[in-house]
């Protein structure tokens, strides 16, 4: 398991670090871009399903995600619908998803 910088730890909780690096995992994408603001479709992914774990898997609030990220809670509640929505539609996002949530 790749470790996470400490400058790039600051501020995060270990448990949404824990959830980050899984994602970056899965998605060969790295935690630095997780974080980032680039809008790459690839990154913008991981980083909507990291927001999306953390929020389904732990007991942060919509603002302690968002600032995390370097956004509010507004960004956090459209990718809440917009995973949602996806995986309404999708088979195999609703499979990835629920095989990302089941790893915790």
């Amino acid at each position: 398991m790749v470790k996470m910088e400490a400058s790039m730890r600051m501020g995060v909780p270990d448990e949404m670090m824990r959830i980050i690096l899984m994602v970056s995992e899965k998605y060969g994408v790295s935690q630095q871009l997780i974080m980032s603001r680039r809008r790459d479709a690839d990154i913008a992914w991981a980083r909507s399903m990291a927001m999306y774990l953390i929020k389904r898997k732990t007991q942060f609030t919509l603002n302690q995600i968002g600032r995390a990220f370097g956004r509010d809670h507004t960004n956090v509640i459209k990718v809440m619908q917009t995973v949602n929505d996806i995986c309404s539609s999708d088979k195999r996002v609703k499979a990835e998803t629920e095989g990302l949530l089941n790893a915790f």
